[in-house]
């Protein structure tokens, strides 16, 4: 890195010091006659804060950021002027770090006449080129004007390409009651690199991509199309979001002449287990709510974009998604949007936006988010795409499990999460999961001599509030509301044991029943959740 320096901005000798306990430690100093260039001493050397009165001012002035000094020292034939120029490296407003450069007054000198000259002949060139450029363009002005037209209508033609290479009809998705999905684009003036996708690999497995090319024009919007075939390809192959980002990477690299990259975050979701696969390529900050949570924004040290190092290899982060969880994916399109007071609209206040909309309607939710930009915009005009994608996992309505003590709290939690989603309250929550305890339990114990298993369904009704959960086994035939109600105000003795908990569950449900089909005992139970809402 420091050789980088020598090689671009020629400096003398560039010194590394840090700060340890309040003392400087010299970490590595460069000289740009030395071979080597570099030098790590065995033990730091500590400089006295006296000897550098600027490290200490800046040291305790942080937002200084950087101080030049010039400095006379007795060199071998002649005192020499030289150049320092101190700049401190800060993590959460404290200093960490100074890197310090010297040149030589004399050959910065030098080199700021050669540049005076230089900037002198070029602006005398660059008012020739304007007259004669002036001169061309009023001749051809009509031409021009023809010219502009047509690219504009080529414009035009590719914007319609743009917004045809992303879903815009949500309906293949809507029959899924395992997912809400909803993705939007709204072009700049000119035609831009955003694009958003959002595909099944297979019936458990959905993809998701947000992209936004560094350019803009017709070039961008190719190189856009380009991208999203090379990951959308990858991933229908079945490889991982690692796997594909990296392949995606080292195409894209190839047949970049115009040398755009491109930012990228892409993730696969197993729909039956809410496992989630995700790679950010420089992107923006996804946007994550838990169920019955606000909008948080999930950081993480992010990779690099693609299209930049063929030879980069990208790894990916595992999320488990839980049914009600939503993601949100969005391009600097909306963060970058100003004010007319040109102020940045910013990721803070997408985040408030986004918990104030007071909704987990994947499209209600970026309809308001988009109508809060435009309101802070306030007619400004608009640079650069704003490109957003929600999705909502709602999860698998049933499960499989062994009729055992160690499946209790996977049954519970499953009808538990069920009933959060539906907007149960605290105490119907504790109704269903008691009442669940009690016929599960009935299962274990009377269901199967040699073990076996039991299906547990859930259905929620949004017009009447009603969520019904269902358990089917294959075990004996066992109906457990064929008992007669035990008299509670007997002694113990005298009622006998049993009968007690289906006795309670029967009253904290709104209604149970049992029928046996197909040899397999089908136990329904029913509660009326009655702030419900939609899943």
């Amino acid at each position: 890195g420091f050789d980088m320096m020598y090689q671009n901005f020629e400096t003398a000798a560039i010194y590394c010091v840090k700060i340890e306990d309040n003392k400087e430690v010299c970490l590595f100093w460069g000289n740009s006659e030395d071979k080597d260039n570099s030098y790590l001493p065995i033990v730091p050397d500590t400089i006295d804060w006296e000897m550098h009165s600027e490290l200490k001012y800046l040291y305790d002035h942080p937002e200084q950021r950087s101080i030049t000094e010039q400095r006379t020292e007795e060199g071998d034939d002649r005192n020499k002027n030289y150049i320092y120029y101190y700049t401190p490296l800060l993590y959460d407003g404290k200093v960490q770090c100074f890197v310090v450069s010297v040149r030589d007054w004399s050959d910065l000198k030098n080199e700021i006449d050669k540049g005076a000259f230089r900037i002198g002949a070029f602006n005398i060139i660059v008012l020739f080129i304007i007259a004669v450029v002036s001169l061309i363009f009023f001749r051809q002005y009509e031409n021009i004007k023809i010219r502009m037209e047509k690219d504009r209508a080529e414009m035009d033609i590719s914007a319609k390409i743009q917004l045809s290479q992303m879903p815009q009809d949500f309906n293949d998705f809507s029959v899924r009651e395992d997912l809400d999905i909803y993705g939007s684009i709204r072009p700049a003036k000119d035609v831009g690199g955003d694009f958003y996708d959002c595909f099944f690999i297979d019936d458990n497995n959905i993809g998701l991509v947000i992209a936004d090319v560094s350019d803009k024009g017709v070039a961008a919007a190719l190189f856009m199309m380009l991208a999203k075939s090379i990951i959308k390809n990858e991933l229908l192959q079945k490889k991982s979001p690692a796997e594909a980002m990296t392949r995606a990477n080292m195409l894209l690299s190839e047949r970049n002449e115009a040398e755009m990259f491109v930012t990228m975050w892409i993730a696969v979701l197993e729909l039956s287990t809410g496992k989630c696969l995700s790679v950010n390529a420089g992107h923006e900050n996804p946007q994550i709510k838990k169920i019955a949570d606000e909008w948080t924004s999930l950081r993480y040290e992010h990779q690099l974009a693609a299209a930049i190092f063929s030879e980069y290899r990208y790894t990916q982060r595992e999320y488990q998604f839980e049914p009600g969880d939503m993601v949100f994916v969005y391009t600097d399109g909306a963060t970058d949007a100003l004010s007319a007071a040109g102020e940045r609209f910013g990721e803070q206040r997408l985040t408030d936006s986004l918990n104030a909309s007071g909704s987990d309607d994947p499209q209600k939710l970026i309809e308001k988010l988009i109508g809060d930009v435009d309101e802070f915009a306030a007619g400004a005009d608009q640079f650069d795409d704003i490109t957003m994608l929600c999705f909502k996992y709602i999860g698998a309505d049933s499960i499989t499990v062994n009729a055992d003590d160690r499946s209790l709290y996977v049954v519970t939690s499953f009808v538990e999460r069920k009933a959060e989603i539906a907007g149960a309250s605290d105490d119907e929550k504790h109704r269903l999961r008691l009442s669940t305890e009690e016929i599960f339990g009935n299962i274990i114990d009377y269901a199967y001599e040699d073990g076996g298993t039991v299906i547990i369904e859930t259905k929620f009704n949004t017009n009447t509030g009603i969520l019904d959960v269902t358990f089917t086994d294959s075990g004996a035939p066992f109906d457990p509301t064929a008992a007669a109600a035990p008299d509670i105000e007997l002694a113990l003795d005298e009622r006998g044991i049993g009968g007690l908990g289906i006795f309670f569950a029967r009253e904290m449900m709104n209604n149970i029943s049992y029928k046996r089909i197909d040899n397999k005992n089908i136990l329904r139970m029913s509660i009326i959740i009655h702030d419900h809402r939609r899943i």
